[in-house]
Parts: structure tokens; C-alpha cells; sequence
């Protein structure tokens, strides 16, 4: 990521694979429950004990310091947004705090570029006009999607479908709210809204039409009613909306589709809480591999709660702590309300 700086530009590191900041050398003493500060690449070309922090045990992570001593730039975009019908839209545009546009090289619309940009920004970054080129991944990607366009048409009709539920037998629910009305509420950031649609649909389901689509739509409301109340800080409220609704009663015999997004939410929100004995016993429920990133957070917890992992001789010392506060993890095998893995899709 790169940030401006008074200086220049700073290149901080950030994995979105596996799901998290290169934590920088102040993060080991850090008392908080995410990663702040994330190390810049001058910083993990110095010091590889910075990629060490991720390592699991034989499995080491696949990046060290010396990949990093010549870099290439790939600059995000298609050829799509990078047209002239764009510019001109954003031109033309009343929602100025959007930014529809930002051109690979200038044009009459526009004097600085992308490319100008980040050409400019290697003078401290480290690199040089010829490390810069396009990045062809999302290029790629859709003609990917588009070589599979009968399963793709096939998937996006049903998730088309899904947003225009629930379909109801009887005109005793108040309202007709849609999933896909309550959804856009939520991406625009009209979180409180949102959840009003969202409950409207949740008590409506007794009176749904029994059908594999009106369950899902009813777990999909709990599931962005728990993401609007993370939104809003309200973490209390997202580790009760996954301990009393999820999993949801189907009408149907089809298995919930969101057990993983739940159980992440429930462990973000008991982290942000400082509950970081539940946090790490909800992860440890999880199935299969956990990525590089999910799995230092939970050493970063239990260090914060003075917990030792097993297998972990680099914890500080103490037993397994019950979680804060007395309260049962989301997730807890004595919980069946909750899904304990990703086994339940």
C-alpha cells in the first residue's frame, strides 16, 4: 500500500491472501487487539525476523527479505475503468465524494496519472519506471468468468433470486421487505436501516413459502445483521446475534452457507472486546488450515491474555485461561446453537 508522505511515499506491506499486515517490530509488545502498524518495505528489506513473525511450524512463510530487494509495481485497474467513457462520467458526476476515475496516463480530462503517480513515487520507493506495469489479474479473471459463463449465468440468477426474497403464504407479515433492498441499504453505509429490513425479514419466516431460497434468505439478514452491528461497534451485539439465531431453524433440508462469516465475525467482535480467551477458542474450533495471518492473530491474543498455546514455546507462561467475563464462546461444543465448523456447509 502506498501512503504520501512529507517526504515522498511509503510502501507499507499488507498480504490480503492470507489476511493480514506484515506486522511491523512495534507490533510484539503492541496491547491491542489488531495489527496498527504494519511494516514498511525499507523496514523488511533491513530485518526478515519481521516475515518470521509468521512462520508456523514447518511451515515457514513464503516471503523474506531478499525477494524484496528488487520490486515491480503492478498498478490495479481494466482496461474497462481506464476508458474514456469513465473519465467522462466522473467528469459529469454529482457525487463528488466518489472518485469514479483515475487514469492509467493523461488525458484532456485530466493532468496527473496513475502511472505518473507511481513513477514519481519510486524515487523513495525503490524502483524505477521499468518495475511498472499493469497488473493482468482482474483482466484475467473475467475471461475466466467469462469462459464459464453457463455456471456463471447459473450463479449469479440464483444469487439474483435470492435478493428478491422472501416469497410468503400469507399477507400477515407487515412487510415486504427484500434481501437485495436491505443489502444496498447496508453497503451504503445505512447500517441502522439496514437492520431494520433485516429483522423484518427475520420474523417474517414463519410465514415464508418452504423453500431452499427463503431459508437462505433468512440466514443471510442474520448474517449482515451481525456485520451492520460490527459496523456500529456494537461487538456485545454480534457475539448474541451469533449465540441466539445461528444456525437458523430451515424449513428446508439445506445446509447454511455463512457458519464460516459467523464464526470470524464472533471472533473479531470477543478481540475488539478484549474477551481474547473466547476469541482464540472460537478460532481453534475453526476447520481445516488456518492462513498465516489467522493464525498469529491468535498467538498476538494469547499473549494479551497471558495464555500458552500448546505447542507454542514462544507464549508466555499460564495455563488455558476460561473466557473473560464467564462468558461461553460463540461456537462452544456445548453451545448448539452455534456451528462449530465449516463441516456444516
Amino acid at each position: 500500500m502506498l501512503v504520501p508522505t512529507d517526504d515522498g511515499v511509503e510502501v507499507f506491506l499488507i498480504d490480503p491472501a492470507n489476511g493480514v499486515p506484515i506486522p511491523a517490530a512495534s507490533e510484539a509488545a503492541a496491547d491491542t487487539p489488531f495489527i496498527t502498524r504494519p511494516a514498511t518495505l525499507a523496514e523488511v528489506k533491513a530485518d526478515d525476523a519481521l516475515f518470521r513473525q509468521l512462520d508456523l511450524p514447518g511451515n515457514p512463510y513464503p516471503h523474506n527479505s531478499q525477494q524484496f530487494n528488487r520490486v515491480k509495481v503492478k498498478l490495479i485497474g481494466t482496461s474497462s475503468h481506464w476508458s474514456n467513457r469513465i473519465a467522462i462520467l466522473d467528469l459529469v458526476s454529482d457525487h463528488r465524494s466518489a472518485r469514479l476515475y483515475d487514469g492509467l496516463g493523461q488525458n484532456r480530462l485530466k493532468s496527473d496519472s496513475l502511472l505518473d503517480r507511481v513513477s514519481a513515487a519510486g524515487a523513495t520507493g525503490g524502483w524505477g519506471a521499468g518495475d511498472i506495469e499493469v497488473w493482468d489479474f482482474p483482466e484475467l479473471e473475467t475471461d475466466r468468468f467469462e469462459a464459464a459463463a453457463e455456471l456463471a449465468e447459473s450463479k449469479a440468477q440464483v444469487f439474483a433470486t435470492l435478493l428478491q426474497r422472501p416469497e410468503v403464504n400469507s399477507d400477515q407479515v407487515l412487510s415486504r421487505q427484500t434481501l437485495g433492498a436491505a443489502r444496498r441499504q447496508q453497503i451504503s453505509g445505512a447500517w441502522k436501516s439496514a437492520m431494520e429490513g433485516f429483522r423484518q425479514i427475520r420474523i417474517g419466516h414463519p410465514y415464508y413459502k418452504i423453500d431452499p431460497l427463503n431459508d437462505l434468505c433468512m440466514e443471510s439478514a442474520i448474517y449482515w445483521t451481525a456485520g451492520c452491528q460490527f459496523e456500529l461497534g456494537e461487538f456485545d451485539s454480534v457475539r448474541n446475534t451469533v449465540i441466539g439465531s445461528y444456525p437458523p431453524t430451515f424449513l428446508t433440508p439445506i445446509p447454511p452457507i455463512w457458519a464460516d462469516g459467523m464464526m470470524r465475525l464472533a471472533i473479531d467482535a470477543s478481540a475488539e472486546l478484549g474477551d481474547y480467551p473466547a476469541a482464540i477458542q472460537i478460532s481453534q474450533q475453526m476447520s481445516g488450515d488456518q492462513p498465516f495471518g489467522h493464525v498469529y492473530m491468535v498467538r498476538r491474543w494469547a499473549r494479551l491474555a497471558g495464555i500458552t498455546l500448546p505447542g507454542d514455546a514462544n507464549a508466555p507462561a499460564g495455563g488455558d485461561a476460561p473466557p473473560a467475563n464467564g462468558a461461553t464462546p460463540p461456537g462452544d461444543a456445548a453451545d448448539p446453537a452455534v456451528p462449530e465448523t465449516s463441516a456444516d456447509k
